[in-house]
């Protein structure tokens, strides 16, 4: 059986705190995680160790340090962040609400045969020329524009053994995307 806490820190420490992103510089400060990507691009706090005395005054010094940058930046927030109320903090601080940022864990000693079966469908790697069925299938699932997709991901792709793109196609029509990031 899986230990939940052992597993959400696990994935703080390897998805959160450790992690690098190629094009951001990873500032490690006494109680924040945050990566930086130069304006306009958007940079973001990717974890916290906050307690109900320290949580505003580390929002406030995150909101002073992004805006005397001028740069756009998001805080993302999961269920087991403390303190509990830190997503209607950071709402009081103007910060827009999103859902919330879930984790999907598979024992694979506990998984049924049928999800270990090779796969029967059309699924492709793709390259960074192929970016374009990514991008049609995003925005066509979501709205919106999608073309960041080109850039970053494009950059991704040339890092060796970081990003692996699939499209599964259906009558050789893109129908669904799929990526993995892996990180070291």
């Amino acid at each position: 059986m899986m230990d939940t806490q052992e597993i959400l820190t696990l994935f703080d420490k390897e998805q959160r705190i450790e992690i690098e992103y190629p094009d951001m510089e990873k500032q490690v400060l006494p109680h924040v995680v945050r990566f930086v990507r130069p304006a306009p691009g958007m940079s973001f706090v990717l974890y916290s160790r906050l307690d109900e005395e320290s949580a505003d005054a580390a929002i406030e010094e995150q909101i002073a340090y992004f805006s005397a940058n001028n740069q756009p930046f998001e805080w993302k927030v999961y269920a087991h962040d403390t303190p509990p109320d830190l997503r209607e903090r950071l709402v009081a601080y103007g910060f827009e609400p999103e859902d919330a940022d879930a984790i999907m864990v598979l024992d694979l000693q506990e998984a049924p045969p049928s999800l270990l079966e090779p796969v029967t469908a059309n699924v492709r790697p793709i390259t960074r020329d192929q970016l374009d069925d990514v991008i049609a299938v995003e925005e066509q699932v979501w709205g919106g524009n999608f073309e960041w997709i080109r850039k970053r991901m494009g950059s991704h792709l040339e890092v060796p053994d970081y990003l692996s793109i699939y499209v599964a196609y259906v009558n050789e029509e893109p129908a669904c995307t799929g990526w993995i990031y892996f990180y070291k």
